[in-house]
């Protein structure tokens, strides 16, 4: 989705789709019902297998899983970051933009460009305050092994 050509709306909607929340009410509707800010938090597994049972010390084993299991493997330059509410409300993810200075692993299904900038969906984040009613919103996600 790193596409310049994909609109803000068509990313919402897919991003939207990646999460869902664990509340039975929306976001806003938790807001509503206090003042100050406002934590949720969710536990998830890492999503990578089963570390062997003598695993060299460094690349960390986590990081090795995820590089061989990823798509594509990038040396890249964070620009910016921007949180969103799902659209039922009851998630938040951020999207973060990162300019690519070295691609280490390519897809060839959809190649990246050194230079190009990718756009990185991850769980979680900080809605910004907003201006009447004083909030914010902090969704952090907590990654951890079962």
């Amino acid at each position: 989705m790193g596409d310049a050509k994909v609109s803000a709306q068509q990313r919402h909607e897919t991003h939207s789709r990646l999460f869902r929340g664990q509340n039975l009410e929306t976001i806003p509707d938790i807001l509503a019902k206090t003042s100050g800010d406002v934590y949720l938090r969710y536990d998830q597994p890492t999503g990578y297998p089963t570390a062997p049972l003598n695993p060299p010390p460094y690349p960390s084993y986590p990081l090795v899983a995820f590089a061989c299991t990823s798509d594509a493997v990038v040396i890249a330059t964070a620009q910016t970051a921007a949180s969103h509410l799902t659209s039922d409300q009851r998630f938040v993810y951020t999207d973060w933009n990162f300019a690519v200075d070295q691609v280490l692993k390519d897809n060839l299904r959809s190649p990246i460009a050194a230079s190009s900038t990718l756009v990185v969906t991850r769980s979680g984040g900080k809605l910004p305050r907003a201006s009447h009613t004083g909030y914010q919103v902090y969704q952090v996600v907590v990654f951890h092994s079962w």
